[in-house]
């Protein structure tokens, strides 16, 4: 059986979320790495090949889109948009449901 991808699912990986949210305003591929590194204070580094790959797929799945070709400025679509948000509120829920397990791991 064929796995289905992360959009099917309505998932994001790591990548594709740092992507979305760093496309909040428009960027050019190169300078959304640097973005990505800054947002997350270094602690995610996306390399110039898985950038290329999950910008085609985020632009085939309508995500996000071309506003500028000769340089391609990238930016978020109305779609993206509320990916984003339901994938952060994922997350968020995600992190307040293991909160108290993590909080007994401490002895908290």
């Amino acid at each position: 059986m064929a796995r289905k991808n992360s959009f099917e699912n309505k998932q994001l990986t790591d990548t594709t979320y740092f992507i979305l949210l760093c496309l909040t305003e428009p960027s050019h591929g190169y300078a959304l790495m640097g973005k990505i590194r800054d947002v997350s204070s270094g602690g995610f580094i996306v390399g110039p090949a898985s950038m290329y790959t999950n910008l085609k797929k985020l632009l085939d799945a309508g995500l996000v889109e071309i506003i500028k070709s000769d340089k391609k400025i990238y930016r978020l679509t109305q779609k993206g948009a509320e990916f984003l948000l339901s994938e952060y509120e994922r997350r968020r829920k995600i992190v307040q449901q293991s909160e108290s397990i993590i909080k007994r791991l401490r002895g908290e």
